[in-house]
């Protein structure tokens, strides 16, 4: 056998025994050429087979008496694994541990960090700092532009669970990154959703509403990307249709010479060249149409996965309020980027300083606030208008 077809040879006993003993199976050679293995139940059952298994990978019938199971590249089982490792990978949860949690004076430093433009932060009656887990949601995407070309890509967007907006500062998503499964702080309580609209934490409308926000974030992430592509495509369209319009404007220049000099010689032979002339008008029609839809960008987005990324945070409930109205909000301690997070607009959902405390008891952006009323002066913002 040459060394490339050596190369290129695909090992059955080599995909199927070292699938099995990766995913939890035992597995000793019994003979020469038999294999005994000895599978978990649930991928057995995964797998559609009996736990124990003697298994063997040559081109030989069984001798008599020999009970062992031949594989083969088109047997069920072998389907079923491969089968097994092109299923879209699950779900999953992982923890960040090891922070730092006694964080104090969490008032004082809001006042002087956090903004509001016409309201003052002071301590709520009771209030003191509490330790909670806080949930921030991967959401793992395969993109796929379509045009005259199909490009692939895995994108991924991580939510905010307790504000509900996306995080893009690249310091932060670098930190999120864990591979700890096993929960650090086991019996912290998980602190509620505080975003406007927001069910349960674990609600399935929650996530539901936080998948919507995640892939309106994707098609702002990806609106650079769709633009230059756009572009390209734009460029080698005007390219097709000149190319088009030249071939035809070549053939109907042939085609009109040809019914002048049938009319000028009453051959009778204009009439078959006007018609030829029609067809072709029409065909050139038809392939501008379709350049047209062949070089038409289309977009295609797919949830692949979810990880949900469990982090302690430190929060307290602090009032905001003026000589009309006081709210109620949480200032959060990061302890994993070692920051107070940025309080969160009503309106649009997104984080900002210098935030606006409307009439209505929402904290706004002063670009998502209603235009200021003329005679009492008072502020509103856009959900309150």
């Amino acid at each position: 056998m040459s060394e490339q077809a050596a190369d290129t040879h695909f090992d059955l006993a080599r995909f199927v025994l070292g699938y099995l003993a990766q995913t939890g199976g035992i597995v000793a050679p019994a003979a020469y050429g038999v294999y005994e293995t000895l599978l978990p139940d649930d991928l057995a059952a995964r797998l559609g087979t009996d736990a124990y298994l003697n298994l063997r990978f040559d081109a030989e019938d069984s001798a008599p008496g020999d009970d062992s199971l031949r594989l083969s590249v088109n047997h069920p089982l072998v389907d079923r694994i491969a089968a097994q490792l092109l299923r879209p990978e699950a779900n999953s949860q992982v923890f960040i541990n090891h922070l730092r949690l006694d964080k104090k004076g969490l008032l004082e430093q809001a006042e002087k960090s956090i903004g509001i433009a016409n309201a003052r932060i002071t301590q709520k009656k009771g209030a003191l700092e509490e330790q909670a887990l806080h949930h921030y949601l991967r959401f793992n995407f395969k993109v796929t532009f379509v045009s005259d070309e199909k490009q692939e890509s895995l994108s991924a967007v991580v939510m905010d669970a307790q504000n509900g907006y996306a995080i893009t500062d690249p310091q932060h998503l670098q930190r999120l990154y864990s591979t700890e499964t096993t929960a650090g702080y086991p019996y912290m309580s998980v602190a509620p959703s505080r975003w406007l609209g927001a069910d349960a934490i674990d609600a399935p409308t929650t996530y539901q509403a936080l998948l919507a926000r995640a892939q309106s974030a994707l098609e702002a992430q990806l609106a650079p990307r769709t633009t230059a592509m756009q572009s390209r495509i734009q460029r080698f369209l005007e390219l097709d249709q000149a190319r088009i319009q030249e071939y035809y404007d070549a053939l109907e220049s042939d085609l009109r010479r040809r019914l002048e000099r049938a009319e000028e010689s009453e051959s009778g032979r204009g009439k078959g060249a006007q018609e030829k002339l029609v067809a072709l008008q029409a065909e050139r029609a038809a392939k501008l149409i379709d350049v047209r839809v062949r070089y038409q960008l289309r977009l295609e987005v797919e949830l692949v996965n979810v990880q949900r990324i469990v982090q302690p945070k430190v929060i307290l409930p602090v009032e905001i309020g003026d000589r009309r109205l006081t709210v109620t909000r949480t200032v959060v301690w990061d302890p994993l980027m070692h920051r107070l997070e940025a309080l969160v607009c009503a309106v649009c959902g997104q984080p900002g300083d210098q935030l606006h405390l409307c009439t209505g008891g929402h904290l706004a952006h002063e670009t998502c606030l209603s235009p200021q009323c003329i005679d009492c002066k008072r502020e509103y913002c856009q959900l309150c208008a």
